[in-house]
């Protein structure tokens, strides 16, 4: 649902539809003016339904770029065309390489569970980097309208050195209840160094810190 939110005000605010078509996104690709049977949720999903029964599998154009299975988190190389496995249980569904995930618990409703913690899936581009922004407020009022909002700004690059995760102080006066961020990085080395804020933690597949709303560096090695 952080995910979605934060789409629906990126959709309120410049008018992008939520769900897009290929060809709104990836203008100059040729490939995808007649796809009309996969769609993009803003800018970082890419949805590819079965739209016929008894079908367990089929063929998904991915535009230029490195894209990652969202259920495996298998790589992908974009700019053709690929066979993929649809049992009943799945929709084929593929993460741009760049963006960042911010995932909570599955709600039907905005506050209808406790988001503590909240997740950050990060997904590389060719280069090694991914960015956000990601948005809160209180999901009943008109008091955003006032300033009564959060918005997040989160980077991540890759280097020789190591993995870099920058997170921004947040903008806007909204205050959510206390809880953690937990950050994944996909296709990520063995991590042997941790550090936050430039002190040294215990190694670790995934990264937990406070979301205080104040400005905070990680670098795995």
């Amino acid at each position: 649902l952080p995910f979605l939110y934060t789409a629906l005000e990126e959709s309120h605010r410049t008018g992008l539809p939520i769900f897009r078509p290929l060809l709104l996104n990836y203008q100059e690709d040729e490939s995808t003016l007649a796809i009309d049977d996969e769609f993009m949720i803003a800018s970082d999903l890419l949805v590819a339904p079965i739209l016929r029964p008894n079908v367990t599998a089929r063929l998904v154009y991915l535009p230029a770029g490195v894209w990652f299975d969202y259920w495996t988190s298998a790589r992908h190389e974009g700019g053709r065309m690929i066979r993929v496995e649809a049992p009943l249980e799945t929709v084929p569904l593929f993460v741009r390489g760049g963006a960042i995930l911010p995932l909570g618990p599955e709600m039907n409703y905005v506050g209808e569970k406790p988001s503590d913690p909240l997740r950050f899936e990060i997904y590389p581009d060719a280069r090694g980097e991914a960015a956000t922004s990601l948005y809160e407020d209180d999901g009943l009022t008109e008091a955003y309208r006032q300033g009564s909002f959060r918005q997040t700004g989160l980077s991540y690059r890759h280097t020789l050195a190591g993995d870099q995760i920058d997170v921004g102080a947040a903008k806007g006066s909204f205050r959510p209840a206390p809880r953690d961020w937990v950050f994944t990085v996909r296709a990520a080395p063995t991590v042997r160094k941790l550090t936050i804020d430039g002190k040294r933690q215990r190694s670790a597949a995934t990264v937990r810190i406070a979301g205080d709303g104040q400005s905070h560096r990680i670098e795995l090695r």
